[in-house]
């Protein structure tokens, strides 16, 4: 079940994931890793009825994701993963998720946090957790959708210019 896209989005499962982004990377399950989702069984339940259909969909809380983490990158499954911040995407690569960039799409504003792209908005916790994404050697690249920008802009590169790290 290899993943074929890591993507930061606090809005899980929506049009542009399943109308683009599934396409685009041409997945069959999706993965969402969330202690918001995978205890209510109700925005569960409305997060499962919003995927493509004929995809597989599972939805955990981190600490169940853990468990799995290990064993996910075995098998023919092309999996998306979705996670609402970089503290959960550190969680999971820590754990035996292997990816090679990680796609920064969604993180809303809220009180506390900087606006650093038109949909991205981090606070100290974010930026921590992005410092070790990089250090693991893992690209970030901010994309909202396959062809929006036209190319992936280095995430990096902006929290840099925005002097976070």
């Amino acid at each position: 079940m290899p993943v074929v896209l890591l993507r930061i989005d606090d809005r899980y499962i929506h049009g542009q994931i399943t109308a683009k982004w599934m396409q685009r990377v041409d997945g069959q399950a999706i993965w969402v890793v969330s202690d918001a989702l995978g205890k209510n069984p109700v925005l569960k339940s409305l997060q499962e009825s919003l995927a493509p259909p004929g995809s597989k969909v599972k939805i955990s809380s981190v600490n169940e994701a853990l468990k799995e983490c290990a064993s996910v990158n075995k098998g023919n499954e092309r999996v998306v993963l979705l996670v609402a911040g970089p503290e959960d995407a550190l969680t999971v690569m820590k754990n035996g998720i292997r990816v090679d960039h990680v796609n920064v799409g969604q993180m809303g504003f809220k009180h506390g946090k900087k606006q650093v792209s038109k949909t991205v908005s981090v606070d100290t916790n974010d930026v921590n957790a992005f410092k070790e994404i990089i250090k693991m050697g893992v690209r970030l690249e901010y994309q909202q959708l396959p062809d929006f920008p036209q190319k992936p802009i280095d995430f990096e590169a902006t929290l840099k210019e925005m002097k976070l790290i």
